[in-house]
């Protein structure tokens, strides 16, 4: 799970030529994690699918900004071949929306509701 570089405000090429780099230099799965509220750095939704069809290991995205347009927007765009995973926040209704998975450390402080869910 990769954040773009934080707290400076890099341009969307910038920020693919960041998961571009981190792509070349492994050979693993790619994550890219778009949490604008810790990062301080927001990814489109047009730019995750841009890397999501152009990195080879960029293979699911967990969107944190919790606005649920923004999942079904990558869902669009990409016709579905895009993953996501849902954050804490939300979770249910990010499931609703398309989103594949749920990626979270609330399982750390009550893992059973969780796997319950």
């Amino acid at each position: 799970m990769i954040l773009p570089v934080c707290y400076w405000r890099l341009s969307e090429r910038e920020i693919f030529k960041y998961f571009l780099s981190i792509d070349d230099a492994i050979g693993i799965p790619i994550m890219m994690y778009n949490n604008a509220a810790t990062s301080g750095v927001d990814m489109r939704p047009e730019l995750l699918v841009r890397m999501f069809e152009t990195i080879d290991n960029a293979t699911i995205f967990k969107e944190s900004t919790g606005d649920l347009s923004r999942t079904q927007r990558i869902e669009e765009l990409s016709g579905g071949r895009c993953r996501s995973t849902a954050a804490a926040v939300l979770v249910l209704d990010a499931l609703q929306a398309g989103a594949t998975g749920w990626c979270t450390a609330t399982p750390c402080l009550r893992p059973q509701p969780c796997i319950d869910l």
